[in-house]
């Protein structure tokens, strides 16, 4: 595009989508108002002052939240690279490093907590971004950072639709810089952005939403506007204040189509250019003579970015990588309001119902503890005094003598809670439980004495209704992998050293520029994070051990699921590995079953054991009257004699070999061979 031509289409896609965001936002910062504990609106509040009753919150929400966040934290999976050239070892050991490389870079930057806050704000607002850059501020050489950033800071096109923005033509963030940052950033346009700002009275100039974002505001703390103390004003951003100054920096990316040409050249491998290298090549074979590939013409995106403020373009670039350096995770979609959604949008009115309903109740409590007084004017020596009295508890209220007797004073008694009121704020809290699908054994609690396996399932049953949105969270994590694989290729295949492996299994590799260039396909699988988890699996592995054991084929990997400390596990792996090697270094033992008298031996105790096997079946099925232990004596007997057979046959065996062994010695060696 011509520069002109893109900052309008900048300018007018970013008005487009700002005005189809302002109800997401104002949503957006109400559901976080809501997890955070703020729940009453300025104006219920100042009614219930007005008339003294409570403003109680008890905070349903946040628990829920966390419930679903540390399901995340506690499931966490691993994704594994595969390639996708299975029978080459040496791609099946670059996709293991890329595995671990991917790993290392979560470790150094902290990428699963900043994931973890983007999950976050994908249940409370609806969509929740993660920016992946690299940094040399913190590491000369370059660090690939992943970090959670604020949705109220991004735009993107309104007429995306697909889950995590995957059909978006553009994503934009946009932050306040001050002037000294800005002309560090781009030296050779702080005179055309000072320029700028001076063309144009209107401050929206700066920026497509204006230099102040947040005005005075005046807060209302009683009806009464004109008693003293209650009003209090929050000031917002005067002309003059040092947010003012600062400039509005949008970063816009977007994708354009490009047309490639694909064929397959001379060494019969895949070549992939753009037009111009094509032109380049057409001219090359035409004047060498040489016929001309079969090409199929393609089309690819495009990524680009642009850094706008006002009215000047600070910068423009062509993005290295097939996507956006913004990753976004959405949840459910609103069709009419054409918006993402959380579920704290689902949980508000059950928590505002809860909250106004308990404190109605409170309220009732405090106004009439004592019931409510009928009087006759006359019946009290100071009457103003004694309104007040009465509603203390323990007062003496004074009447005037004979009001009693003539009947000028009389108590109606307190009325009971209304039950209608209980059932309302049980049904606005169960009500918690039913909009959401968050049940109580997924906040780690139970209602009644179920067992553990109803407990389980229920559990079970709480998750399945959250998979749609795990299943975006799934989405996410491929895109994620997928991005940072290509960062990994783009800027850290220089030679340097990552770990690999877990704290006490550590081991050091280095990343070269072939050494991730093959392709993968993606997979998540679980990781031994979660301790239930890793108890149920060792619990489930109980009956299989003591077999796997025998046989010499225990899997060393189930050992992460055993519930000891890592460095324990750490310490069984290195053992059980080197009693490994030295099992291949030992030679292996003479093989008796291929001895043909070892053999005739094993048949003779297979009958043996058959016939006492009979035996016992007869001594338990008879119905003569022999004495119980003189059976179970002839049976101790024919086990006796079955053991000496099978021990004669071992050693005549032995004697055999030994024997062979004898006659096969060479002769004249001097060495003496032992028959045992």
């Amino acid at each position: 595009m011509e520069k002109l031509d893109l900052l309008t289409w900048i300018k007018d896609s970013l008005k487009q989508s700002s005005d189809s965001l302002i109800h997401w936002q104002k949503e957006a910062k109400e559901s976080d108002d809501f997890v955070a504990g703020h729940q009453w609106e300025e104006s219920d509040i100042t009614r219930m002052k007005e008339v003294q009753k409570p403003a109680i919150t008890f905070n349903r929400i946040a628990p829920m939240v966390n419930a679903i966040l540390g399901t995340e934290i506690q499931h966490r999976q691993k994704m594994i690279f595969t390639p996708r050239k299975p029978t080459n070892e040496e791609a099946a050991g670059a996709a293991d490093l890329a595995t671990d490389a991917y790993t290392w870079v979560l470790d150094q930057c902290g990428g699963e907590y900043e994931r973890t806050q983007a999950f976050r704000d994908m249940i409370v607002r609806g969509i929740g971004w993660v920016n992946i850059r690299i940094d040399y501020e913190s590491d000369p050489e370059g660090k690939i950072i992943l970090e959670r950033t604020d949705g109220q800071e991004m735009l993107y096109d309104p007429d995306s639709r697909k889950q995590n923005l995957e059909d978006a033509r553009w994503v934009c963030r946009r932050r306040l810089m001050p002037p000294g940052e800005l002309k560090e950033l781009w030296p050779d346009k702080a005179d055309e952005v000072r320029a700028d700002v001076a063309s144009n009275e209107d401050i929206s100039a700066i920026g497509p939403f204006g230099m102040s974002d947040r005005p005075t505001k005046i807060i209302n703390k009683a009806p009464d506007h004109y008693s003293e103390g209650v009003q209090s004003v929050v000031a917002g951003d005067s002309l003059n204040s040092t947010k003012q100054a600062q400039y509005l920096v949008s970063e816009f990316q977007w994708r354009e189509r490009k047309t490639v040409y694909r064929f397959v050249d001379e060494n019969q491998e895949m070549v992939l250019v753009d037009e111009s290298e094509f032109s380049e090549l057409k001219a090359t074979w035409k004047d060498l003579g040489v016929e001309a590939p079969a090409v199929i013409k393609q089309y690819r995106w495009q990524y680009k970015r642009a850094y706008v403020t006002g009215n000047v373009i600070l910068q423009e670039d062509d993005l290295p990588f097939g996507f956006f350096t913004y990753l976004p995770m959405t949840c459910y979609w609103d069709d009419k309001s054409k918006v993402w959604y959380g579920l704290v949008r689902a949980m508000k009115d059950p928590q505002r119902g809860a909250n106004k309903y308990f404190s109605a109740g409170v309220h009732l409590f405090n106004v009439s503890p004592k019931g409510t007084m009928l009087a006759e004017s006359g019946a009290f020596v100071n009457p103003g005094k004694a309104t007040n009295d009465w509603a203390k508890p323990g007062a003496i209220v004074h009447l005037k003598p004979g009001a009693l007797a003539q009947g000028m004073v009389k108590v109606e008694p307190a009325p009971s809670f209304p039950e209608a009121a209980t059932t309302m704020i049980q049904f606005s809290i169960e009500s918690l439980r039913d909009v959401t699908g968050i049940n109580m054994e997924m906040m780690g609690q139970s209602e009644g004495q179920e067992a553990g396996t109803a407990i389980s399932k229920r559990q079970t049953q709480g998750l399945t209704i959250m998979a749609p949105i795990f299943h975006a969270f799934a989405r996410y994590r491929e895109k994620e992998a997928l991005a940072v694989l290509d960062f990994l290729r783009m800027f850290l295949t220089d030679g340097r050293w990552v770990r690999i492996g877990g704290p006490y299994n550590s081991q050091y590799l280095q990343l070269v520029q072939d050494s991730l260039s093959d392709s993968y396909d993606l997979s998540l699988d679980d990781a031994p994070t979660d301790p239930n988890q890793k108890a149920a699996v060792w619990e489930n592995l109980q009956p299989l051990l003591p077999m796997l054991i025998r046989q010499g084929s225990f899997p060393i990997a189930l050992l992460d699921y055993a519930p000891l400390p890592s460095s324990v596990v750490s310490s069984i792996k290195r053992e059980i590995e080197s009693l490994k090697q030295q099992g291949e270094q030992t030679p292996e033992p003479v093989k008796k079953d291929m001895n043909p008298e070892y053999i005739a031996a094993e048949v003779e105790l297979k009958k043996a054991n058959a016939e006492l096997s009979r035996a016992r079946a007869q001594a338990l099925t008879t119905e003569s009257q022999m004495d119980i232990a003189t059976q179970s004596q002839t049976i101790q007997l024919r086990e006796e004699d079955a053991e000496i057979q099978r021990r004669m046959g071992d050693d005549n065996t032995l004697d055999q070999v030994a024997n062979v062994s004898k006659l096969n010695e060479p002769k004249g060696t001097g060495i003496k061979s032992d028959s045992r």
